[in-house]
């Protein structure tokens, strides 16, 4: 069995340094390419964290009795629909306890989902049937939370999911929604001046929240590309007055 692999993959090997440049561009962007989870945060005695995933082996029946157990096969079934072989969920890809890997994780969140090859957008409280979200498309809880903001502005593709985690047509995403999500993004953009930018950014976070005070600021160090320490435990005003400082 191993002789039959290495001769597989050598053969693989020849294929590759025959093909062209532009071709051997596309075969490493399709096999490497990957989907990327955008969604609101369960507790963390619901939610698929990073542990979970070191105790899998061990825990396998407990943790996928887990609500984001089911979030994640949805995800993972979604993003084999568009092709990707690789997924990314911040819950369960980050160690939190490892502050080095948090500082860089948070740091580089908007160049990974500007990068991702689709995000998928999870609107956990949109049931199929439930057509209120298309006139009043903000009123999932996905569209207060903070982090999803800077996710939406990365995102160069993105895929609407029901709770069942059907997907959402174009034709129901009704026109008061499209307008609702163009505004936004023409609102909020890294490109004009660098004052109103800023300005833009914190009104559009006025409506909302994040389950620690600290992240109301940190979730915007990707955004606006600053890179101050991440300090759990300083309170919202001084991560808000370190943002303000490191930005100007």
């Amino acid at each position: 069995m191993l002789g039959r692999f290495a001769e597989w993959l050598r053969g693989l090997v020849d294929k590759l340094f025959n093909l062209s440049e532009h071709a051997f561009q596309i075969v490493i962007q399709t096999l490497g390419r990957y989907a990327i989870l955008s969604h609101r945060l369960d507790s963390d005695d619901h939610e698929l964290t990073f542990e979970c995933m070191e105790d899998f082996g061990h825990e396998a029946l407990s943790i996928s009795e887990r609500r984001g157990f089911a979030k994640f096969r949805g995800f993972c079934d979604a993003a084999a629909f568009h092709e990707c072989r690789y997924v990314w969920i911040d819950s369960g890809c980050i160690n939190r306890r490892d502050k080095a890997e948090l500082d860089v994780s948070i740091s580089s969140m908007y160049q990974w989902y500007s990068k991702a090859y689709v995000t998928i957008i999870y609107l956990s409280e949109t049931i199929e049937a439930d057509h209120d979200i298309f006139y009043y498309p903000f009123q999932d809880p996905w569209w207060r939370r903070g982090w999803t903001l800077q996710e939406f502005v990365a995102s160069t593709r993105k895929r609407y999911y029901y709770r069942n985690w059907k997907a959402i047509d174009d034709q129901d995403w009704d026109y008061d929604a499209r307008l609702f999500e163009d505004k936004l993004t023409a609102v909020i953009t890294r490109d004009g001046s660098h004052g109103g930018f800023l300005t833009r950014v914190f009104q559009s976070m006025q409506s909302r929240r994040t389950k620690l005070p600290e992240d109301m600021a940190y979730c915007l160090h990707s955004l606006l590309n600053v890179h101050p320490p991440i300090c759990y435990g300083e309170g919202f005003e001084r991560a808000f007055y370190r943002l303000q400082t490191e930005y100007v």
